[in-house]
């Protein structure tokens, strides 16, 4: 019996693909300012300040690992499948920052957004999306590093970009819907993964209440034997004073 061929690669995870979305990126975004960055346990988005709501999900997620832009919110099941990480790290530096440069690796598929902050002291975050679980880094200007999703990082996240990476790419060249299906397979991919979680809740919660079941059935038994329980205290208690210590009962 013959084994079931493997899929085909996603389309995004060609690196020449990848370079020619970040370049129209790059041509779309470039100069603007964060305004904020939601941020959970295997994801993270950049949120741009203006009325269009656009943003940059940078996900970690397993069988998820990918980089999409996109506009708007998510619906409340979503987000629920989302919880947030409070105070982040990436709200002490990001927010104001503003975007100078943007785009993918040369020779490798990592996502590099460089930043100016207040005091134009320049910041890297790095988005790699090779490997089983990918990685995000935020470097400071000397190359520090100031936070990382996992440890210890690929030591390109831990490195200024290439020059080259800031105009690698075509933005002609770029399929812009490849942001809505990154987006897609993304949300599946969470939506898949909270219905196994609860699905084992569920059969958790069966196991247990089939234990208290049989539990119950025990100490029911037991309670069917109490009058004869009873006889026999009430023959002891009747028969006490004839014993004497030491001896067998």
């Amino acid at each position: 019996m013959t084994s079931a061929p493997a899929p085909p690669p996603a389309p995004w995870s060609d690196l020449a693909t990848l370079q020619h979305l970040g370049a129209d990126l790059r041509a779309e975004w470039l100069g603007r300012r964060v305004y904020r960055v939601s941020v959970g346990p295997a994801w993270l988005r950049v949120h741009w300040q203006g009325q269009d709501r656009t943003g940059l999900l940078l996900s970690l997620w397993p069988g998820a690992v990918l980089a999409a832009a996109g506009q708007g919110g998510w619906p409340p099941p979503v987000r629920k499948a989302l919880p947030l990480v409070k105070d982040h790290l990436l709200n002490e530096h990001l927010p104001g920052a503003r975007l100078t440069g943007l785009g993918v690796y040369p020779a490798d598929r990592i996502w590099a957004l460089r930043f100016a902050n207040a005091a134009d002291q320049t910041l890297y975050l790095l988005h790699q999306v090779f490997g089983p679980r990918g990685n995000t880094t935020l470097l400071d200007e000397d190359t520090r590093l100031i936070w990382a999703r996992n440890h210890p990082p690929h030591p390109l996240l831990h490195r200024r970009p290439p020059a080259q990476t800031w105009s690698t790419g075509t933005a002609e060249q770029a399929d812009l819907s490849l942001h809505g299906a990154m987006t897609d397979y993304f949300l599946r991919k969470v939506h898949q993964d909270a219905c196994q979680q609860t699905r084992a809740r569920l059969l958790k919660s069966a196991a247990a209440t089939e234990r208290l079941t049989v539990n119950l059935g025990a100490d029911l038994a037991r309670a069917d034997k109490g009058e004869e329980f009873r006889r026999t205290a009430e023959a002891l208690a009747a028969n006490l004073h004839t014993l004497v210590q030491g001896q067998p009962t």
